[in-house]
């Protein structure tokens, strides 16, 4: 059973539940639809849990496949993206090991290790944030599973923003992305949110 709360409340609660681990490795899921909000949930709760020292990020949005390599079309379903080499990071990190952290450039279809910060570590509380990181291999990682909701006008909103100006995506593509997007999560993403452990509305 889930407990449903506004984000405000939302990111408190988390971070009573956060700070009573005494383990040295935790995962926490950042599940919901795209442009929902969980990239300003993660950071919220990187600022009152410790920042760096405590905290860190794999982003799955950074995993899709390069172009030489992607059989499908789109960014919206899960063989769009390299599963595999996330699950295998987040073991890795679990075992004390250092995995490097990836860039995926959108528009090139070009993915790489992230020049500027190249190197995630293993911290107290990591972060695994994406549409699909409340699929079933991830879910015995995770000690806590979060999912974000917003209403669709606002993440179309925030959408449209970061596609223009962080991907160079025409505005014309981006609609016509957004509703393949949208048919796609009802699929792929809703049904998970059965399986958060709190739900934030943003």
């Amino acid at each position: 059973m889930f407990l449903e709360c506004d984000i405000k409340s939302g990111i408190k609660e988390i971070e009573q539940r956060l700070v009573r681990i005494s383990s040295d490795v935790n995962f926490i899921a950042l599940a919901g639809r795209s442009n929902s909000g969980k990239s300003h949930v993660y950071k919220s709760l990187f600022r009152v849990l410790g920042g760096k020292y405590t905290c860190d990020c794999i982003e799955m949005d950074m995993y899709y496949y390069p172009k030489e390599r992607k059989t499908v079309d789109g960014f919206d379903i899960p063989e769009s993206m390299e599963l595999d080499l996330v699950l295998e990071h987040i073991t890795d990190l679990k075992e004390g090991n250092l995995v490097p952290r990836l860039k995926y450039t959108y528009d090139l279809g070009i993915r790489e290790i992230d020049k500027e910060n190249p190197i995630i570590a293993p911290k107290k509380y990591i972060f695994i944030d994406g549409l699909f990181s409340l699929k079933e291999e991830f879910l015995n990682h995770y000690y806590l599973k979060i999912f974000v909701e917003a209403d669709a006008k606002k993440r179309f909103n925030r959408r449209l923003k970061r596609d223009k100006s962080m991907r160079g995506i025409s505005e014309e593509t981006i609609r016509k992305r957004w509703v393949e997007a949208e048919a796609m999560a009802e699929f792929f993403v809703d049904p998970t949110k059965d399986l958060a452990d709190i739900i934030i509305k943003n």
